[in-house]
């Protein structure tokens, strides 16, 4: 795209039936649906990237997984990509459609409220992703950086990685994970805990027990080593009772692979959800009552997450 007097210039990709590999060469980010606004004769409607085990797919149109405002989809300066061609033919890149100076963030476009930025930090350097409130169908999943002694922060959605997870409903609770090769100590800092009016947003050590209030501004350090499920974002309804009162009326008996959970009666128990300590769902049980009765569950570690009237708690158990 750079000529010999340093100057850039469109340019065209010859493309052959199938899957594609291009890339975005510019230290800018590339609208994919611009891209394909003038490129539908020869690709479809989607852009691939391979995940290290499978290819996953962002549509171009009204509904955009890259970006929670649905505006946009963008991909980061030097990303490679994929698209598919049916029948070949000539790929054109516009630099002054399809490139976008002013945007500065991967895969996200406009701000959206609420919206809760968390960064992990290391020695070595430092990775962001968004938690916001919308159509929970909206997500991005996590781009990791090829510097592997960065913590990569991220949430799961469907035991995909994502580094925009969007929330349909709260109180909730959500765990957070760090990709890295470097163990040591990794700071945490949250910026916009306050747009999630009538919500106190806690961060939980599962292991030492920790509880942090998230103000504006917020930190948190602690030892990874490469243990995961264990951090733990909660978002509650102000003005409820005491968390350990609360905890203290949570009664949970286990017996037999089973599990009976039993809260006080001013205080329902609406959803009992069990995920394994990478973030995957095993079992999720609606529920109407102070009394919730789970019949089976394998031995094993387990992140129990009980949401209830105003609460949402969130316990590491062992099934054995």
């Amino acid at each position: 795209m750079e000529d010999a007097t340093n100057k850039l210039n469109n340019t065209s990709v010859s493309l052959i039936p199938g899957l594609n590999l291009i890339g975005n060469p510019l230290m800018t980010h590339l609208s994919f649906s611009n891209l394909y606004s003038h490129n539908s004769g020869v690709i479809i409607n989607k852009v691939k990237f391979w995940n290290g085990t499978t290819f996953v797919s962002f549509i171009s149109g009204p509904n955009l997984l890259s970006s929670p405002s649905s505006d946009g989809n963008i991909i980061p300066p030097m990303q490679s990509f994929f698209v598919q061609s049916n029948s070949g033919g000539t790929l054109n890149l516009n630099i002054a459609t399809d490139f976008i100076a002013n945007n500065t963030v991967k895969l996200r476009s406009l701000k959206i409220n609420p919206e809760l930025y968390v960064t992990a930090s290391n020695i070595n350097g430092s990775s962001s992703m968004l938690i916001c409130l919308g159509d929970s169908s909206d997500y991005s999943f996590k781009l990791f950086s090829q510097y592997t002694t960065i913590p990569e922060v991220y949430c799961t959605k469907d035991s995909i990685p994502v580094d925009i997870n969007v929330l349909d409903s709260l109180p909730t609770a959500i765990p957070l994970f760090i990709k890295s090769t470097y163990t040591g100590l990794v700071t945490f800092t949250f910026q916009g805990s306050s747009s999630f009016n009538n919500y106190n947003l806690f961060l939980v050590n599962s292991e030492t027990g920790d509880r942090i209030s998230l103000q504006e501004g917020s930190s948190y350090t602690f030892n990874f080593d490469n243990s995961q499920g264990i951090l733990f974002l909660e978002f509650d309804r102000i003005n409820t009772e005491n968390k350990n009162s609360v905890n203290n009326s949570l009664n949970i008996r286990e017996s037999n692979n089973s599990l009976t959970l039993i809260s006080d009666k001013d205080n329902i128990i609406h959803e009992v959800i069990i995920c394994d300590v990478t973030g995957k769902i095993i079992l999720n049980y609606s529920n109407n009552s102070y009394i919730c009765n789970i019949p089976y569950i394998q031995q094993g570690c387990y992140i129990l997450k009980v949401l209830m009237d105003n609460n949402c708690l969130v316990k590491k158990i062992f099934i054995k």
